[in-house]
């Protein structure tokens, strides 16, 4: 079999004051059934100490969708969500942040969407181009930002997942 596990999620605990002296929790991977390829890219925990992992998943010689995963705080699969764009093109999972309800944001290249806390599908915004990092404002606000053909991407969304308002940033005229 030629399948890559993905490794998500190591947990350590430092033990006493050495920096070199630390416990491993639980380590979990995350290996889709069948012939596939597996990349882990963003890592998140919320306050109640669940994990959400994602990344990428595809079969051999196929485009790879979102593949997104929550873990409770002893590291059981409490559910695996796969996404697979509008378009069906190059999905890849960036980033995720978590809101003090427990609802997750994934966002990458070319969608952000939200999950609820049990995993159901609530939204999905497609932007084009790729997000790279997320962040909550002071209204409960979603701002992205990323790259889009050579540019600087920057969205603001309302919980809702409605666009709010996008800029690009190209650089100083020349």
């Amino acid at each position: 079999m030629h399948a890559r596990v993905w490794a998500v999620t190591v947990f350590m605990l430092l033990a006493g004051h050495s920096p070199r002296a630390q416990v491993l929790e639980w380590a979990r991977c995350y290996d889709r059934p069948g012939k596939s390829i597996e990349d882990a890219t963003a890592v998140a925990v919320d306050e109640t100490g669940h994990v959400y992992v994602t990344g990428a998943s595809s079969e051999f010689g196929g485009d790879p969708d979102y593949a997104t995963v929550k873990y409770n705080a002893d590291g059981d699969t409490l559910w695996v969500r796969r996404y697979n764009s509008p378009a069906d093109e190059f999905d890849l999972g960036r980033a995720l942040l978590v809101d003090t309800a427990g609802n997750l944001y994934v966002t990458g290249a070319p969608v952000t969407i939200k999950y609820s806390p049990e995993g159901e599908l609530i939204w999905e915004y497609e932007h084009f181009g790729q997000l790279f990092r997320l962040e909550i404002d002071g209204q409960g606000d979603i701002v992205g930002a990323g790259t889009v053909l050579g540019d600087i991407r920057t969205v603001k969304l309302d919980p809702d997942g409605a666009l709010i308002w996008g800029n690009l940033y190209s650089g100083p005229a020349a």
